[in-house]
């Protein structure tokens, strides 16, 4: 009887957790939501359309041109105008930075979490405690920096998209 009621406590956590996090999703403000100048619905050559799962890459009249927007599909999507084709590059390196660092600060809490469960049991209070907070720390600094060249990303991708569109 405890181990259902542990388990149901359990389920009705994670759907806590997984309905704060869509509603944080829903919530954020996307600093890249803007179109070109005099860009108006589907009268651009080339748009993003921004959606909850995930952005895509839409042309004229709606077609779709790319249903996630990678370095690779963005490429390819302003291929002839080299204006579009270097922030499309610039965007890549940035898009790369980003994940490195989010690798670090998934890899900080994973370190971090693994140190206060049960990989330092068996040390004493300081060093856990040390361990700990370099982790936290860690995480931190990459988490930031993280955000900083997704936001980063975002601008490169939506100025290859407008200088795309200018040229048309």
């Amino acid at each position: 009887m405890q181990q259902r009621t542990m388990r149901d406590g359990r389920r009705s956590t994670l759907r806590a957790v997984l309905a704060a996090s869509v509603l944080l999703a829903l919530a954020a403000p996307r600093a890249d939501a803007q179109m070109a100048p005099g860009c108006t619905g589907d009268s651009c050559a080339l748009r993003i359309e921004y959606r909850v799962l995930g952005d895509r890459l839409v042309g004229p009249g709606g077609t779709v041109v790319a249903r996630s927007i990678t370095p690779r599909s963005l490429r390819s999507a302003v291929t002839g105008n080299a204006a579009a084709e270097q922030l499309a590059d610039q965007f890549d390196a940035t898009t790369r930075k980003a994940r490195r660092w989010s690798l670090v600060s998934t890899l900080a809490a994973v370190g971090w979490i693994v140190a206060g469960q049960n990989g330092l049991s068996d040390w004493d209070s300081g060093h856990r405690t040390a361990v700990i907070a370099s982790s936290l720390a860690v995480g931190t600094v990459a988490g930031m920096f993280s955000g900083r060249w997704n936001r980063e990303a975002f601008a490169r991708r939506q100025q290859a998209v407008d200088a795309f569109n200018a040229r048309r």
